[in-house]
């Protein structure tokens, strides 16, 4: 997996919202990237509609959540209308995003996990699994805060 403070490897991906590229939120945005392995299965239910519930905590803490996955752009957009998920949901179809990512499994599985990527490009936070709405939102916060001077 990508280590902490490592450049975030760059991508344009199709998505629910238009072609997404990460590096168009550098200097902008924090991005918060969930990868997560199937469309409408209970695990990532769960996962995108917390990211959903949370849309103005995420705003208020600059960053854009985007999540990824192999399934169909059709497959996505269906999802995203029936549950109002406003956020991009990217196509990851070769799977290549995620193996850049390290969240590729043998077999072609996607380990669910999360990433923060700083407005400067770096990855800065992550953890596999489904981590709570409050860990993720804990982590922006100390990464919001100015540093000590």
């Amino acid at each position: 997996m990508i280590q902490l403070g490592e450049q975030a490897p760059d991508f344009t991906l199709p998505s629910t919202k238009g072609p997404f590229r990460l590096s168009a939120l550098q200097g902008e945005k924090f991005a918060v990237l969930l990868f997560y392995p199937k469309d409408k299965t209970p695990g990532c239910q769960q996962q995108l509609s917390a990211a959903r519930d949370a849309a103005s905590d995420y705003a208020g803490r600059n960053a854009q959540v985007v999540a990824i996955n192999p399934d169909s752009l059709s497959s996505h957009q269906a999802w995203a209308d029936e549950e109002g998920f406003d956020f991009p949901i990217c196509v990851d179809e070769n799977r290549q995003v995620a193996e850049a990512y390290g969240v590729l499994k043998p077999g072609g599985g996607i380990q669910r996990t999360v990433f923060i990527v700083s407005d400067e490009g770096r990855v800065v936070w992550s953890q596999e699994g489904l981590p709570a709405t409050t860990e993720i939102m804990n982590a922006l916060d100390l990464l919001n805060e100015p540093p000590n001077r």
